[in-house]
């Protein structure tokens, strides 16, 4: 900051000090230092001290040039003032150095201003013809920098010659609309091109770009079930980080035509942040809770055609579907990724799908149990108590598992988990998983791996590293003994 407050007196000191230089310059041979006073036949006839007086002249302009620059740089820095377009520093810029340099030929050279002003004239019409391309830039840039709807820093949505892009309006000089994009590239854009572009501005009358992304989903789907769950999908992304908290995300039905209904979500972010990584987190998260649920999405390369969902129907029976679903959740799972189909259809035969209630609490921390839970829809908040203060460590969404350690080893509940919406998960019990340890020897040591991994991802969520890494240490050899120990294998 103080290397660039220099910089800037610099600019005024250097044509200060080249003013008193010629001052100095002039007194030295007997002229008149405000000669410019005096009547044009007092006027030193040496062509030196002309040279001087006329050098002096376009001095004046330049400190007067470099003071308007000054009072600029002075306003920038002072949010609340209007910062002047740097097109019509240019412009000012360009008239006072004219205008010294028609008073300078009138007073030191006794030239009349007539002549230069019909001779410039003439020349700036046969010019402005034959540029008539760069003019049109010219002028229209003065348009551009007197419209107060953009300003410098602004985020626009521009559509250019077919495209449509984000970028960061820098400055209309004079031929050029300077923007740069996200990936920090710069794009120019001809002033007369830009003035007949269509504009949205991001950033003003508001400090954030809404956004949008949808999915076609058959007419046939429960749609109070695939609005929760793409809402679901929606609060993921926002816990994540990925979208706006204020206006929340909202997922609603758009449309309903040719047997399909369009479901859109809308989310928020400030407009110099990127939409693509929010679209395709939310796009993620709903295609993956989709699929947990069992829900088809109409492919995007079929939109012309009516595309039932071939599980619905079907004639199989509503337990059919729903047990084919609890093996597609099971299948997820990194306990059972070694397990046969066959025997992950026996294993989903024995658990239970359960309906929590929203702000309901499916168990409390300390309480006995040997079961464990797989999500379906909805989402979970795991709380603990810190002092007497319940405090949110971590959510648990669709596809994702609570309980192991219960399930596995018969220890008592570790945290208390509170349904945040209406929710559905699938409950795996001691017995269900008894048969595997008979005719998998080696599922013992598989599971004690994956709960020490997921314990050490939890643990780097509560204390710090170092105390993770030992709390993990500690319990590598108990564990297995304990899995052991508990289904007396």
């Amino acid at each position: 900051m103080i290397i660039s407050a220099t910089n800037k007196l610099n600019r005024l000191a250097i044509p200060l000090a080249l003013n008193l230089f010629l001052m100095f310059y002039l007194v030295v041979f007997h002229a008149d230092s405000w000669w410019w006073l005096s009547p044009h036949d007092l006027v030193l006839t040496d062509i030196q001290v002309k040279i001087a007086q006329f050098i002096q002249f376009i001095a004046i302009a330049n400190l007067l040039s470099q003071t308007i620059w000054y009072l600029r740089d002075k306003t920038e820095m002072i949010s609340s003032l209007t910062v002047v377009p740097r097109l019509a520093i240019h412009i000012t810029n360009f008239l006072i150095y004219f205008v010294f340099a028609l008073a300078g030929l009138n007073y030191v050279f006794n030239q009349r201003l007539e002549t230069f002003i019909a001779a410039s004239g003439i020349f700036s019409i046969v010019v402005g013809f034959a540029l008539r391309g760069l003019v049109s830039d010219f002028f229209c840039g003065i348009a551009l920098a007197i419209d107060s709807n953009i300003r410098s820093g602004d985020w626009l949505l521009v559509t250019h010659k077919g495209r449509e892009f984000k970028a960061k309006f820098i400055e209309f000089n004079w031929r050029l609309t300077c923007l740069v994009d996200g990936d920090g590239i710069g794009i120019l854009i001809p002033n007369s091109e830009f003035s007949m572009v269509t504009v949205v501005n991001l950033t003003r009358p508001t400090t954030v770009a809404w956004y949008r992304v949808s999915l076609q989903l058959d007419t046939t789907v429960n749609e109070k079930q695939a609005l929760t769950i793409l809402q679901n999908a929606a609060n993921k992304a926002l816990n994540d980080g990925h979208v706006n908290s204020f206006p929340p995300p909202t997922a609603r039905i758009s449309a309903v035509s040719n047997g399909r209904i369009t479901f859109t979500t809308s989310f928020t972010l400030p407009p110099e942040r990127l939409s693509e990584t929010a679209i395709h987190q939310i796009l993620m998260n709903s295609l993956m809770f989709l699929k947990i649920a069992d829900i088809s999405v109409i492919s995007l390369a079929h939109q012309t055609k009516i595309i039932s969902q071939d599980h619905l129907a079907s004639s199989k029976p509503v337990e059919q579907i729903e047990l084919l679903a609890r093996v597609r959740a099971l299948s997820l799972l990194p306990f059972f990724f070694f397990i046969p189909p066959d025997d992950l259809m026996l294993l989903a035969q024995t658990t239970a799908v359960r309906k929590v209630s929203k702000n309901a609490e499916i168990f409390k921390k300390g309480d006995d149990a040997q079961s464990m839970f797989v999500v379906l829809e909805g989402s979970f908040q795991v709380i603990l108590d810190d002092d007497g203060k319940q405090l949110t460590v971590a959510n648990i969404w669709p596809g994702e598992y609570f309980g192991e350690m219960s399930l596995f080893t018969g220890a008592p509940r570790s945290a208390t988990i509170v349904a945040q919406n209406d929710s559905t998960v699938i409950e795996i019990g001691k017995k269900t998983v008894e048969g595997l340890f008979n005719s998998h020897p080696s599922f013992a040591n598989t599971i004690a791996n994956i709960i020490e991994e997921r314990m050490a991802i939890n643990s780097k969520k509560i204390t710090e590293e170092n105390n993770a890494v030992q709390s993990t240490a500690k319990t590598s050899i108990g564990l297995l003994t304990s899995i052991k120990s508990f289904f007396n294998l």
